[in-house]
């Protein structure tokens, strides 16, 4: 699979990852349910939302994707603690 998520000029572009598709992803990885590693699961426990490249695409760009929608990972609770 090629790079879709870049840079450009401090710009994140090229992404196809919805919003909804990371907090479906993140509910999965902070349920402790699967090893995020297992993309079959992660996939299968999404009950759609995600297919296995999404997964991997999210894994790859797990950073980027945090910056493109920062409300995502620990909303509110993660603002407490910085």
């Amino acid at each position: 699979m090629s790079e879709i998520i870049h840079v450009v000029d401090g710009e994140i572009q090229g992404y196809l990852i919805s919003e909804a598709q990371f907090i479906e992803f993140e509910d999965i990885r902070q349920s402790g349910m699967t090893n995020m590693f297992d993309v079959r699961a992660v996939a299968e426990l999404s009950g759609g939302e995600l297919e296995r490249d999404d997964v991997r695409l999210i894994m790859k760009n797990y950073e980027l994707l945090h910056k493109l929608y920062p409300n995502v990972r620990g909303g509110a609770d993660e603002k407490e603690y910085e």
